[in-house]
């Protein structure tokens, strides 16, 4: 089947997510280009809520990208794509936290506030502004745990419906229903305990008395049920509560993190650009310790990065020994490829990477394997000098050649 595969940044923006997939899965980096930029943000803000590190979540979110472009053309519902990659995102945070052997939202004064500093609770009765609730809530979500605060955040925050939870929790969709009601309500109490637990200095002396008589100095889930069992017999702390309205709205409305990456559109194509060398499942490898025939490949790709880089067609890669101190089999492969990135500007097929339909290909080379069966055009030096032109049959059949 053949896709029309749009030509600027203005034609994929107008698509839908569906058809960028199609688009993606025709060969048009470009297009998953447009996923990354529409969804990356989001995956990042996913990832951060649970790692609380900006650097780590980049990773995450990167690798959560990698991982849809190579699993892509396995993707069932292309409508999906987004939730997709949400799901996806979480999933890596959660296992990132458990590789490094720790926890990203265990407690409350380090989760509140991503500017490092902690922020002063409401008061009861007043306004929040944007900045309080969005510390309160966090504060709040911190009681839950990575786990449970991260699938409120999917659902609330990002719109998955429990459907869509429930493929990346492996449960049925009632039970996933089931969960979001639970943590729901675990929301609520905690937001609500926030309040009464005042930065740790509570406005009511009873609840303070029992906050100090089990020790309790910081607000984690255990504080939260010790609040919430004392505000169900104060009429105090009830009044206090009273001023939290609709702990689920605020959570909704908590906005999303923007990544700190400066051009997210460069890091896609150098994804792309590393899955079409075959290099993607080595993408955070250093150079250095790649084997000989990978390093070429690298080399291969920083080329295309440079081409990638003008719009004026036909392009032209100049590669100089490409197969250098390569062995046969390595070598046929790395020929095979620089083969294919040679396409007609004409070209109707498919196949054609958006970014290199139009581009040719020009080469010196003296392994013969390397020539014969790949170039369409072959010109023979001697001691500097033309000696022959032609196709690799007529080259082959040339006297002076032989």
């Amino acid at each position: 089947m053949l896709v029309s595969v749009p030509r600027t940044a203005a034609d994929h923006a107008r698509l839908g997510d569906a058809q960028l997939v199609a688009a993606a899965r025709a060969g048009d980096d470009q297009a998953f280009g447009t996923l990354f930029e529409r969804w990356f943000d989001r995956s990042y803000d996913v990832a951060w809520r649970i790692v609380r590190n900006r650097d780590t979540a980049a990773e995450v979110a990167q690798d959560t990208f990698l991982a849809t472009w190579q699993g892509l053309d396995g993707l069932r519902d292309p409508d999906a794509f987004g939730g997709w990659v949400l799901r996806t995102a979480r999933n890596k945070a959660l296992n990132r936290l458990q590789k490094d052997g720790r926890s990203g939202l265990v407690d409350a004064e380090e989760a509140i506030d991503r500017r490092g500093a902690e922020a002063p609770a409401p008061e009861p009765g007043g306004l929040l502004v944007d900045a309080e609730r969005d510390d309160l809530v966090w504060a709040a979500a911190a009681a839950l745990g990575e786990r449970d605060a991260s699938i409120l955040d999917l659902h609330l925050r990002h719109g998955l419906e429990p459907a869509e939870l429930a493929t990346a929790l492996d449960v049925t969709p009632n039970n996933a229903h089931q969960l979001l009601f639970r943590l729901r309500k675990k929301l609520d109490v905690s937001i609500r305990s926030w309040v009464l637990w005042h930065g740790g200095q509570p406005r009511c002396d009873d609840l303070a008395a029992d906050l100090a008589a089990v020790g309790a100095t910081r607000f984690d889930a255990a504080t939260s049920k010790r609040i919430e069992r004392h505000a169900a017999g104060c009429a105090t702390c009830t009044d206090d509560q009273a001023a939290v309205l609709a702990p689920e709205a605020m959570f909704a409305a908590v906005p999303l993190l923007p990544s700190p990456l400066l051009d997210r559109q460069q890091v896609a194509r150098a994804q792309a650009l590393l899955a079409q060398v075959g290099l993607q499942d080595l993408a955070h490898s250093q150079v250095g310790g790649l084997a000989y025939g990978a390093k070429k490949r690298v080399e291969l790709a920083l080329a295309l990065a440079g081409v990638a880089g003008s719009d004026r067609v036909p392009r032209l890669l100049l590669l100089d020994e490409p197969a250098a101190g390569l062995a046969g089999p390595e070598r046929a492969r790395l020929m095979a490829l620089v083969k294919s990135l040679a396409q007609p500007v004409s070209s109707s097929s498919a196949a054609v990477d958006a970014t290199t339909a139009g581009l040719a290909v020009l080469y010196t080379e003296h392994n013969m394997d390397a020539v014969f069966g790949v170039a369409d055009r072959v010109l023979v030096l001697i001691d500097g000098q033309l000696a022959a032109h032609g196709t690799p049959g007529e080259i082959a059949l040339n006297e002076t050649v032989r």
